[in-house]
């Protein structure tokens, strides 16, 4: 009986988790497009979630001379949003944060970009093939994928998701790599001076 209870209180404990996120969600993407015509791309196009504000009046400046090492542990993504052919919002995030760094002053060749994929976002990862068998759209990531890749920007996804997502290396989109594991990945990286962005939709 308590254990019953205790399951109850887990998933409405998820269940009010979610509706926060998705009225936070729905707040940001109001101001967003109430500021639409203001907003620029300097490194990253698409659509608004990715604009950055100009800002008057700043006292306080990014050093653009560092090379700035920026790892981003994205777990963000859903079947759902898969199934509606939705670009995941997570690498949209990871585009905001670029343009954030480019539109402060940092040149894209200043910056060192390795996005470590695991949990549902592998899904992000998958050939169009691949992503039609299981979703029945074209995958509506690799445009951006391939923006940032373009920046020099490193997709390593998790060999353990790997396995259990069932997904084989052929049916991974081109130049995604694959380590043994995330975690494992990112302590690496940790280790050699990357700052860690977490995206997995409390952003």
């Amino acid at each position: 009986h308590m254990k019953y209870i205790a399951t109850l209180l887990l998933f409405f404990s998820l269940f009010q988790a979610e509706a926060q996120d998705s009225a936070a969600a729905a707040q940001r993407k109001a101001l967003q497009l109430k500021f639409k015509d203001k907003m620029t791309y300097p490194a990253v196009k698409g659509g608004i979630s990715l604009g950055v504000l100009p800002v008057s009046g700043q006292t306080e400046f990014i050093d653009p001379s560092l090379t700035y090492e920026l790892m981003f542990d994205l777990t963000e993504g859903s079947v759902a949003l898969n199934k509606e052919g939705a670009v995941n919002p997570g690498i949209e995030e990871i585009g905001r944060l670029i343009n954030l760094h480019a539109g402060a002053g940092v040149a894209p060749s200043k910056m060192k970009l390795v996005v470590v994929v695991h949990s549902t976002a592998i899904l992000s990862m998958i050939r169009n093939e691949e992503f039609r068998k299981r979703f029945g759209k074209d995958n509506p990531n690799t445009y951006l994928i391939e923006q940032l890749q373009a920046l020099g920007a490193q997709f390593i996804v998790c060999g353990q998701t790997a396995n259990y997502r069932e997904i084989s290396d052929e049916n991974l989109l081109p130049g995604i790599k694959k380590a043994y594991s995330a975690r494992t990945t990112l302590t690496t990286y940790s280790k050699k001076g990357y700052y860690t962005f977490v995206i997995n939709g409390a952003h």
